[in-house]
């Protein structure tokens, strides 16, 4: 059986990785256990905290999420930009 859900009233905090070193210092002050560096291509990549973790790769444009358990996950600007809005600092 098909069920409907609704995603829960959560605040979250967020950066748009736009290359910039400011952008770069906002993902890294979000906390995480997650390692932040910029690759050759100008991606931002978040390195798991656990040994055999995969890197996720951040385009430019994209969004930087701190998850409820503090966790950064990446989500492209479509799918944040229509599910999000901005409620202040």
């Amino acid at each position: 059986m098909i069920k409907k859900y609704r995603k829960r009233p959560v605040t979250i905090k967020a950066v748009k990785w736009d290359g910039t070193v400011d952008a770069y210092n906002a993902v890294s002050s979000l906390g995480g256990q997650e390692k932040v560096c910029v690759n050759s291509d100008n991606e931002l990549e978040l390195q798991g905290s656990k040994p055999g973790d995969d890197a996720v790769m951040v385009d430019l444009g994209d969004y930087v999420i701190q998850e409820v358990d503090g966790g950064l996950v990446p989500c492209q600007s479509v799918f944040f930009e229509k599910t999000y809005e901005e409620v202040g600092e």
